[in-house]
């Protein structure tokens, strides 16, 4: 499936959602949606995973990767 937007995360987006993923005092759904967005980063300093390792990885389905 060909992607309708690519993410490329900023210094300051890539240091909220680390700072997300570090502190145990969020939803675990909401930290595993900012590990998923650290991994589909394909900016610099991103691994730019693709969907179905990042649905897999974290227990998600590609159709919430999707949306």
């Amino acid at each position: 499936m060909n992607r309708t937007y690519v993410l490329k995360l900023t210094a300051d987006e890539r240091g909220w959602l680390e700072g997300i993923v570090r502190t145990a005092k969020s939803a675990a759904w909401k930290t595993r949606h900012a590990n998923a967005f650290l991994k589909m980063d394909r900016g610099e300093q991103g691994p730019a995973w693709k969907d179905a390792r990042i649905a897999e990885a974290f227990g998600m389905s590609r159709r919430v990767l999707e949306n």
